[in-house]
């Protein structure tokens, strides 16, 4: 391999990143929790981005120090494959580690320089260099792509698993061209989504429940009721604006209410009775992309 005369200070450069990269992440993890902030998770943002930006800068300057050993696509390669593992992570979690761990070594494997080469023949190889820099970076956003592809499925199949797994029959609006679903959640014997209509901050929000048993309003418990037909029923609360919206499924029922935060434009019950009439069956799949499309 190109370089291999020269070990130690190879060696030197990954000590230099490691011990940098760690030291000033640690600054900036100190720096970042001296910052003013009421209690909460949220405080977390500081110390923790703190330490990602000192990371960061030690990385840098590793790199700039390690200029006459390694070439320049060393600390984006690294970047990319600590990427990698992070991603890979959540698959298996030791693999992630030693990846992350690992990743200055394996792109610093791909970046040596020659060594003892006059400035003529440096001169003549800088346009090969290139290539083979855009390649290594290539290959490993190719790597993290497909990690992030894989990820992604592996999440997609579980939310779907997750909501077949209820075993109740799920409708929805057909074409929802103005309409987002923004959350999906499943327990034991419901599966529950809110349509969003407009966008945040504004958007008005229809909480949507799909429950196991039969039955509209009266079933549940709820007066005084009334009967809309085509297997609606709506409750509405006596001296007040809310409403429940019930459809008949035979062994299932759907609920639906607003949940509009205050000030915004609520959804009507008119306009919530025209969409749950028209709602058809669709399968998991089709609920969890448009979950995933609306997030």
């Amino acid at each position: 391999m190109p370089g291999i005369g020269r070990p130690r200070t190879i060696l030197q450069a990954l000590v230099a990143w490691y011990a940098l990269a760690l030291a000033l992440g640690a600054v900036g993890f100190w720096l970042g929790a001296l910052v003013p902030c009421e209690r909460g998770l949220e405080c977390l943002t500081y110390p923790f981005g703190g330490a990602l930006v000192g990371a960061l800068l030690g990385a840098l300057a590793a790199a700039l120090l390690a200029a006459r050993v390694l070439h320049w696509w060393w600390l984006p390669t690294t970047l990319i494959l600590v990427g990698v593992g992070a991603l890979l992570g959540h698959l298996a979690q030791g693999l992630g580690i030693v990846l992350c761990a690992l990743a200055p070594v394996i792109a610093a494997l791909t970046a040596v320089r020659e060594q003892g080469t006059d400035s003529r023949h440096q001169a003549e190889g800088r346009p090969r260099r290139w290539v083979r820099g855009v390649a290594t970076l290539t290959a490993a956003a190719v790597l993290f792509a497909g990690s992030w592809w894989m990820l992604d499925r592996r999440e997609r199949a579980s939310e779907i698993a997750e909501i077949e797994a209820v075993d109740v029959p799920l409708i929805a609006p057909e074409n929802p061209a103005d309409l987002r679903v923004t959350t999906l959640t499943a327990s034991d014997d419901l599966v529950r989504y809110t349509l969003a209509r407009g966008e945040s901050p504004d958007a008005a929000y229809l909480d949507v429940t799909l429950r196991r048993g039969g039955g509209g309003c009266t079933a549940s418990g709820l007066q005084p009721c009334t009967d809309l037909g085509d297997g609606l029923s709506v409750y509405r609360q006596a001296g007040g604006e809310h409403w429940v919206l019930f459809r008949d499924l035979g062994d299932s029922h759907l609920r639906a209410s607003d949940q509009s935060q205050p000030g915004r434009e609520p959804w009507a019950e008119d306009e919530a009775v025209d969409l749950v009439r028209g709602m058809a069956p669709v399968d998991a799949a089709v609920l969890v992309d448009r979950q995933r499309r609306g997030r």
